[in-house]
């Protein structure tokens, strides 16, 4: 069996595959494109929450805001006015009465701690910012937020009391 060298190959036999590798993946992109952009068009509406029961400690009831109590600023929680679907989109109203739901309460004493938290997350999107556990030291103004921030994943602010200011530090 002979084999050619790349010197021997002619212009017509190179440029035939070089096509197909340049084409192959612009067809492939611009499909992968369309089929996004059918996607995203083909999202069902969000749920009315606004009708939604809000009960306390119902583990096993669907992904809805909750009434619990909020300590961190002063005790306030979601109600149901605080969650609106307008033209298909949900919109939360934040304000000093809206907050999330987890609360929970541990020695201040200690110098080292380990959190577990065991979420069922909803199905992430873009913009959609989910805050499964955050832990603060209301003394110092400390606060660590755990946060799933849309598609990117888990995002970790450690909001520290640098200079008599709040500020993110990490």
């Amino acid at each position: 069996m002979h084999r050619r060298s790349l010197m021997d190959v002619t212009r017509r036999e190179f440029l035939a595959p070089l096509c197909v590798s340049v084409a192959m993946p612009l067809t492939v992109g611009r499909a992968l494109a369309q089929a996004a952009a059918e996607q995203s068009a083909a999202i069902a509406p969000l749920p009315d929450w606004s009708k939604v029961k809000l009960q306390l400690w119902k583990y096993n009831n669907p992904f809805v805001p909750s009434q619990w109590s909020e300590p961190k600023l002063g005790g306030y929680g979601w109600k149901g006015s605080n969650v609106k679907i307008v033209d298909g989109a949900l919109q939360l109203t934040v304000s000093e009465k809206a907050s999330a739901q987890v609360i929970a309460g541990a020695k201040s004493d200690s110098g080292s701690a380990r959190w577990e938290v065991d979420v069922t997350l909803p199905t992430m999107k873009p913009g959609l910012i989910a805050a499964p556990l955050w832990t603060f030291n209301d003394k110092a103004h400390e606060e660590i937020d755990f946060e799933i921030v849309g598609t990117k994943g888990l995002q970790l602010t450690v909001w520290a009391n640098v200079d008599n200011q709040h500020k993110s530090v990490w």
